[in-house]
C-alpha cells in the first residue's frame, strides 16, 4: 500500500514509531509538518492553536497525479500544522490525534477534525469532542524494538523518567521530593530512547504521575520494558488496557503512594510477577504494529 504519512516528526514521538512500523510493509511518503514555512518567527506571541504558516497540501504532494497514494494518514503531536486539501482527497484520509487532554492542542484538533474520513482519538476521556465525526478510541502503544527488558541490576528503589518542569508538573515534582525523604529515588528529566529504557529497567518501582489524568505513553513504555509500574488512578481507558493488581499497581493520594512503595519493595516476588504480567499484556495487545493494523482495517472499510 502507498501511504502519504504526515506528522510532526520527532525522534521519540509515537508518530515516529508508527511511521517506522508502517515502513516495514508499505511504501511511505512522509511529510514533516514541522517544516511548514512560517509566516513569522514570533511564535511565542501567538496562541498555540493559531496556524503559523502556509500549510502543505495533498495536491502539492500528489504532484499532479490523479491517485498516487492509497491512503493519507496524519498523526500530529505539536499541533499548529495540518495537511491541507483533504476534504477533496480521492483516497481515505485518517487522523490519529495526540494530546487531546491539552486544551490548546485540542482546540486545534477541533478546527481540522472534519477534514478526515475517520479520526482515531488517543485519549478515551475526550471522545465526546469528536462525536460529530466518524471516530473511535485508539490508545498509545509500545515499540518492542525499543521498549524491552534488559539484563541490568536494580539501582533505584523508585525511578522516574519524564518532564520535571515545576511550572507544568507541580504535583509530580512535589511527590518526588516527598518520596526522596523516605526512599532511594532517582528522577530523570529529558531522557529518551535506550537511556530511558535502561533507567526503567534499573528501577524496582517506576513511579508515574499523569499530566492531566491522561493515559500516557509512559505507561506502555514501562510495562513493555518489564518494569513494575505504580501509577496514579485515572480513567481515560486505563482499566480497558490493564488490570490493577495483575499488570500494574495504582495509588490514590500521597499516603497511599508511600504505603504501596513500601509494600512492593518488601514483596519482590509479587512485584516482579506483576511486572512480568504487565509486559506480556503490553506486548500481546498494545504494540504499534497492532495499532497500525487497526488503522488499516478501518481504512479498508472506507469507499471513495
Amino acid at each position: 500500500m502507498k501511504i502519504l504519512f504526515a506528522h510532526t516528526a520527532s525522534r521519540w514521538a509515537y508518530s515516529t514509531h508508527l511511521e517506522e512500523t508502517l515502513k516495514k510493509d508499505h511504501s511511505l511518503a512522509t511529510v514533516d509538518l514541522l517544516r511548514t514555512a512560517y509566516f513569522t518567527d514570533i511564535r511565542g506571541l501567538l496562541p498555540f492553536y493559531v496556524p503559523k504558516g502556509i500549510p502543505l497540501s495533498y495536491k502539492s504532494m500528489a504532484g499532479g497525479a490523479e491517485r498516487p497514494f492509497d491512503l493519507v494518514l496524519e498523526c500530529s503531536g505539536a499541533g499548529q500544522h495540518h495537511l491541507a486539501g483533504l476534504k477533496r482527497c480521492p483516497v481515505p484520509a485518517l487522523h490519529w490525534t495526540v494530546d487531546d487532554h491539552e486544551p490548546a492542542k485540542r482546540r486545534f484538533e477541533m478546527s481540522i477534525k472534519k477534514d478526515f474520513d475517520k479520526v482515531f482519538v488517543c485519549h478515551k476521556d475526550y471522545l465526546s469532542f469528536y462525536r460529530d465525526v466518524p471516530c473511535r478510541w485508539l490508545p498509545p502503544a509500545c515499540d518492542p524494538a525499543l521498549h524491552r527488558k534488559m539484563d541490568l541490576p536494580k539501582l533505584y528503589d523508585v525511578g522516574f523518567v519524564g518532564n520535571l518542569d515545576r511550572r507544568f508538573y507541580p504535583e509530580r515534582v512535589d511527590a518526588l521530593e516527598r518520596l526522596s525523604k523516605r526512599f532511594n529515588v532517582r528522577a530523570f528529566h529529558k531522557v529518551y530512547g535506550d537511556d530511558m529504557v535502561k533507567i526503567l529497567n534499573q528501577s524496582r518501582i517506576v513511579f508515574h504521575k499523569s499530566f492531566n489524568r491522561d493515559l500516557s505513553t509512559r505507561v506502555f513504555d514501562t510495562l513493555a520494558s518489564g518494569s513494575f509500574l505504580l501509577a496514579d488512578r485515572i480513567q481515560d481507558g486505563l482499566s480497558d488496557c490493564f488490570q490493577e493488581g495483575k499488570h500494574l499497581a495504582l495509588y490514590d493520594g500521597h499516603g497511599d503512594l508511600e504505603e504501596k512503595i513500601a509494600y512492593y519493595l518488601a514483596h519482590e516476588e509479587e512485584r516482579e510477577k506483576i511486572a512480568a504480567e504487565g509486559r506480556r499484556e503490553a506486548l500481546a495487545k498494545h504494540t504499534f504494529a497492532q495499532r497500525a493494523r487497526a488503522i488499516l482495517e478501518e481504512a479498508a472499510k472506507i469507499s471513495k
